[in-house]
């Protein structure tokens, strides 16, 4: 039976600030939890059945776990990183890690993992927290938001660009968003017209003038960040 160990352990050394009972029950059943002195071990165990359907078991597991720490990330930004440290009872290698406590994973259940986008979009939301650049916070979440909604982005909302006022329609703000640090050619009309709409000059993004990148990482966090999360808490299996 092929088996898969993964060390996992707080960078200041300190207690662990989350319920391991809590984890058992969101991980997977083939995935065993024991707290050691070392750290916390995370075991991967496959069948000789499961152990047929991978080309590559060890990369498998890597990916199994990768994308349950990412599942966590989302919900609490526990900042949990992983490193094999054990394949087949043989040692490999060791790592410090570390992450950031701020929330509860009680609230989630065992994931089901039938999108098989969610993988990818937990990976860019965890890429889009970790980094300062608004514009690569920007551009991953629209990658999120666009990978499920690419055709109301593109078509649907075309009809309805703007509601009252002049307000963007939230999809279409997301793509504006998107357009404002994406480019450098002409400004279009639309693109001005949302410039106006956030009280800032009517050009693409510009890292120096900080008054309009701050108007706009508002505008990112209310609307294409909230929307991206939404997309991926929809998916999510949490307990009722």
């Amino acid at each position: 039976m092929p088996t898969y160990k993964f060390l996992v352990y707080e960078e200041t050394g300190k207690d662990f600030q989350i319920n391991i009972s809590d984890l058992k029950n969101i991980l997977p059943e083939h995935f065993s939890v024991k707290k050691e002195k070392e750290g916390l071990i995370i075991t991967i165990n496959y069948d000789k059945k499961d152990h047929k359907n991978h080309e590559d078991p060890q990369k498998e597991a890597e990916k199994e776990l990768e994308r349950e720490l990412n599942r966590i990330y989302f919900i609490t930004s526990y900042n949990l990183k992983h490193k094999t440290i054990q394949a087949n009872n043989k040692k490999i290698l060791e790592c410090q890690l570390g992450w950031e406590v701020y929330g509860d994973i009680s609230k989630l259940d065992r994931q089901e993992w039938k999108d098989d986008r969610l993988d990818v979009q937990l990976a860019l939301w965890r890429m889009a927290e970790e980094t300062e650049s608004l514009p690569l916070k920007i551009l991953l979440n629209y990658l999120i938001v666009e990978i499920d909604r690419e055709n109301d982005i593109h078509n649907n909302c075309l009809k309805y660009k703007y509601i009252h006022n002049n307000h963007p329609y939230y999809l279409r703000e997301c793509y504006l968003i998107r357009n404002l640090i994406a480019h450098q050619f002409k400004v279009n009309k639309e693109v001005k017209d949302y410039c106006k709409f956030l009280g800032i000059p009517q050009e693409h993004y510009n890292p120096y003038n900080k008054e309009a990148e701050n108007k706009l990482r508002e505008r990112y966090n209310k609307i294409l960040r909230e929307e991206a999360k939404k997309i991926i808490k929809k998916k999510l299996s949490m307990k009722d």
